[in-house]
């Protein structure tokens, strides 16, 4: 019997693409297996598409950067407006609005004016000058010689230093003011050395224009009499420290607080039996060991005895009082105790007289505290690293203003600031303002209502401002103040207006009005002005003086 007969054609299957895959990885397996002797074969069939999708990303994350670096150095202009713009090929701007409801573009001369116009501290935004081309112009606006940069600081604790620099190498007495520089150092970055005269030392020194002498010991300075020399002698000050003292800037001296003058103690009955204790006289001194074996001293007055230092155990001998030795320490410790005489202004220790190349008063308070430490420091030099000696700025200033002649503070920052009275202790809060990296003070004006938050807010300074001495702030030159009318006032002014605004008294921080003299030209680009004081400032009269002789760094 014979089968049919099966058309090959009809009947013939067709490979389906499965089959296929699976015929090619069992081939792959069996070279593996031959060739590698790699019978499992666990290479991924996904890896070449692993590899393909990390290369990917890779790729766009380094064409994400280069386009985001493209963009920090060389940003593409805006096509929208704002209120404080910049053009594409430079210059400054804010787009205004004024009584005519008119939209003005008005030119501003720094940033600091576009910030107050704007209410704003965002940073300008850069525009096509096409765009620009497209608004009504305005009069120029702002505030001429404000600030371009107000970054500032951040730091918590409030750090101020006035240094005297004697410059040796020119060959000239300590006593001379020839060679003298005064700086002031902002923060606690750029310091580095400084000995604190501690309770062993002191230095005696007066201003450059006056004769009276003055002792410098722990963190104070206190008027001593040039011919007391019941008072030279107890405390074992030379004579010719006296005649001659060293010379030091009007600005460190009235920067360190003052006690009151130093003079012989006032005992009352002076030279009468105490009443108090009995067998001695008022004003007798009484010696005596403490139980370590430390030297004791204290005063017979008549109400009883007082602990003093040996410095005012000695005036009271040299003014006639006897010293009494006594050898039972117990006999004094069971004394009646009196108070009588104020000690807190006289030094502890009988100090040995000393002349510096370098002299500093330091103002620290960190943020919180409710004192602020005070301190004196000498050294060799201006006591600041060898990187912040290189950034000093030098300042100019008019000859007869008692201010400083350099500034050292950390490059690129300013400093947001509010004024604060001397003392240790004091919760005074007064003008608030910004000092750039320059050594420039600018004020910030409040509103009516004296409100700081609008301008400052505006500025872009926020936070606590650092505390700064006004003693302190008054030796730095003194710019334009910022307020948001003096940013809206126009810059170029007819030269009656002109005139007549500067013939007009000006209110001074400290209450006290000045009258400004008329400018040598018919636009009003700025006002310098140098504070004299914490309470007035000085207008520098035009034209401005002819920039000083070359200075040597100071301290070397």
């Amino acid at each position: 019997m014979t089968s049919p007969r099966i058309d090959q054609d009809t009947h013939r299957k067709v490979t389906t693409a499965g089959q296929a895959n699976a015929r090619n990885y069992i081939a792959r397996m069996t070279r593996l297996a031959a060739f590698r002797r790699d019978e499992v074969a666990l290479t991924s069939p996904f890896a070449m598409v692993k590899t393909s999708v990390m290369l990917s990303v890779a790729a766009v994350a380094v064409i994400t950067i280069i386009a985001l670096l493209l963009a920090w150095l060389k940003p593409q202009p805006d096509t929208g407006i704002g209120k404080f713009l910049m053009g594409q090929e430079g210059g400054l701007f804010v787009l205004y609005t004024g009584q005519d409801k008119v939209d003005r573009l008005h030119a501003v001369p720094n940033a600091a004016s576009g910030y107050l116009i704007a209410k704003s501290s965002d940073r300008p935004k850069i525009v096509k000058d096409e765009v620009l081309g497209k608004y009504p112009k305005g009069m120029p606006m702002g505030i001429p010689g404000a600030p371009n940069s107000l970054l500032h600081h951040t730091e918590t604790e409030s750090a101020w230093q006035v240094c005297d620099w004697h410059d040796s190498r020119a060959n000239l007495s300590l006593t001379k003011a020839g060679s003298l520089q005064t700086t002031v150092i902002a923060g606690n970055e750029p310091r580095e050395g400084g000995t604190s005269l501690g309770p062993d030392k002191a230095v005696i020194v007066r201003a450059p224009e006056d004769p009276q002498p003055w002792l410098l010991f722990r963190n104070t300075r206190a008027q001593i009499g040039a011919t007391d020399y019941t008072m030279h002698s107890a405390l074992g000050i030379p004579t010719t420290s006296v005649t001659d003292p060293m010379v030091v800037s009007a600005g460190l001296l009235n920067a360190i607080p003052p006690v009151p003058a130093l003079k012989l103690p006032d005992v009352a009955d002076a030279g009468r039996p105490s009443a108090a204790v009995p067998g001695f006289v008022n004003a007798d001194v009484l010696a005596y060991k403490d139980i370590d074996g430390s030297d004791r001293y204290a005063a017979v007055q008549d109400t009883g005895v007082q602990d003093v230092p040996l410095p005012v155990a000695r005036m009271l001998i040299a003014a006639g009082g006897a010293q009494k030795n006594i050898e039972d320490s117990a006999a004094v410790a069971h004394m009646t105790r009196s108070a009588e005489i104020s000690l807190d202004h006289y030094p502890p220790a009988v100090p040995s007289i000393i002349t510096p190349d370098t002299l500093c008063y330091s103002w620290n308070r960190p943020a919180g505290a409710n004192t602020a430490t005070l301190d004196i420091l000498t050294a060799p030099s201006i006591p600041v690293t060898d990187e912040a000696r290189a950034a000093t700025v030098s300042l100019l200033r008019p000859a007869e203003a008692e201010l400083a002649s350099k500034y050292i503070s950390t490059p690129g920052k300013g400093w947001f600031v509010r004024l604060t009275a001397d003392a240790p202790y004091t919760e005074a809060r007064e003008q608030i303002g910004y000092i750039s990296d320059s050594g420039i003070f600018y004020a910030i004006i409040p509103e009516p209502d004296g409100n700081y938050i609008p301008a400052a807010s505006a500025l872009g300074l926020t936070g606590m401002p650092n505390l700064i001495p006004e003693s302190v702030a008054s030796l730095l030159l003194t710019g334009p103040d910022l307020s948001l009318s003096a940013a809206l006032r126009e810059s170029v002014q007819p030269e009656s207006a002109t005139n007549a605004a500067a013939a007009t008294p000006t209110q001074v921080p400290g209450g006290q009005e000045i009258d400004l003299p008329p400018p040598p030209l018919p636009t009003v680009t700025a006002t310098a002005t140098v504070r004299q004081t914490a309470t007035a400032t000085v207008t520098a009269p035009p034209p401005p003086p002819a920039p000083p002789a070359e200075e040597p760094a100071p301290g070397g």
